[in-house]
């Protein structure tokens, strides 16, 4: 019996040859591989919040101590990496496959073709992490050099291989344009789905994101019907012709949800606390000036914000998130008079931080002389 890490005699690993065909595989396996890895964050998420209450119900003392762990975004971050690498390198070690790389009929060798052991596949996956950071040059590397070899595979002595004969014909261009943006899709969509999840922060992100999606969605499905459309009768290679049916299925997907997540957003917890800060510290600064402008024109401060509005220094009393009032006080310090406009529940705040996790608001207020504070909890 012959050890798991030879190659199988009814596979031939074919020798390393560059051409546009290889390079489009290896990137719509790289593709696909993306799409296995987002549908699997949710799992790992959900996987973590289920330990997470289970735990909750049995140490109920370290609830608070739990709390931030399992709900820190760092936290995820860890358990998803190590989760995806240790799933990566099981898939591509011994003969095994990854989805993309099945579907491009693919398979990861070392220099004398053997297949990979799971310690060295997932010193592999390691490396490829690593040479992926650096603005993706590890990567890039690549695409020129002679050997088709990124970072990881040049320090591992190992590469990307075809088990089956290239064939040399040319593959529809929108049907490769079509997976390409159905795959972009799914990527585009990750962003809005973990901003509200509460990872992140950014709503200027998300609502470019949306923009893309407007963009691409249609336009893949529509490349995806014309390739399907067009080349059913043409010679091709098998994998070059489901290209098109694969990226109108993933638009399809991509539109699924974008509906959905467009349906959501405007409910989500994350997003409308985030919504509510923003609006409130544009109300609260615009009160704060408009009685700033009273003062130094009256030399006297207003009873109430009413007040403000009647000498035309404020068009109207802006009201919170919640139908509220913004507080309006006049305070002595220390024999110092100075106004301060407060907002009646920070608490239903959230401070974005682009793409930092957000943080609850404190305090949200204007300040004579001071201008806008908000205090939030701490870091």
């Amino acid at each position: 019996m012959e050890t798991e890490n030879k190659i199988n005699e009814t596979i031939a690993i074919q020798p390393p040859k560059r051409s546009i065909n290889f390079f489009i595989r290896r990137l719509v396996a790289f593709m696909f591989n993306s799409v296995f890895v987002i549908i699997l964050a949710p799992c790992v998420y959900l996987i973590i919040m289920a330990l997470y209450a289970l735990l909750m119900l049995t140490f109920d003392d370290l609830q608070k101590t739990i709390a931030q762990v399992f709900l820190s975004p760092l936290f995820f971050l860890i358990i998803f990496t190590v989760a995806i690498l240790l799933i990566l390198s099981f898939k591509t070690c011994h003969g095994r496959q990854t989805p993309g790389n099945r579907y491009m009929e693919l398979t990861v060798v070392d220099e004398n073709n053997n297949y990979l052991s799971f310690s060295k596949s997932l010193l592999r996956n390691v490396l490829w992490i690593l040479s992926f950071l650096p603005f993706c040059i590890g990567i890039i590397w690549a695409v020129f050099n002679t050997s088709d070899k990124g970072w990881h595979d040049l320090i591992l002595g190992t590469r990307v291989a075809s088990i089956r004969p290239e064939k040399e014909i040319m593959i529809p261009k929108s049907a490769f344009i079509s997976f390409v943006l159905g795959a972009l899709s799914i990527i585009f969509l990750t962003y809005p789905i973990i901003t509200m999840a509460g990872l992140t922060s950014s709503l200027k992100l998300v609502w470019y994101s949306f923009y893309v999606l407007a963009v691409a969605i249609p336009l893949a499905f529509s490349l995806g019907v014309y390739s399907r459309i067009l080349y059913r009768k043409k010679e091709a290679a098998i994998w070059g012709k489901n290209l098109g049916r694969n990226g109108t299925q993933l638009s399809l997907i991509a539109g699924v949800i974008f509906i959905l997540i467009a349906i959501a957003i405007p409910s989500n917890r994350t997003i409308v606390y985030l919504n509510n800060e923003i609006q409130c510290e544009k109300d609260i600064q615009e009160i704060g000036k408009a009685v700033e402008e009273y003062v130094r024109a009256k030399t006297s401060y207003p009873e109430s914000l009413n007040d403000v509005v009647i000498s035309g220094y404020l068009s109207l009393v802006p009201t919170f998130a919640y139908n509220r009032e913004y507080i309006y006080k006049v305070k002595n310090d220390s024999g110092k008079e100075y106004f301060v406009v407060e907002c009646p529940e920070p608490q239903a705040l959230l401070k974005g931080r682009e793409l930092l996790p957000p943080l609850k608001c404190l305090e949200v207020k204007y300040v004579q002389t001071k201008g806008l504070v908000v205090k939030t909890e701490p870091k």
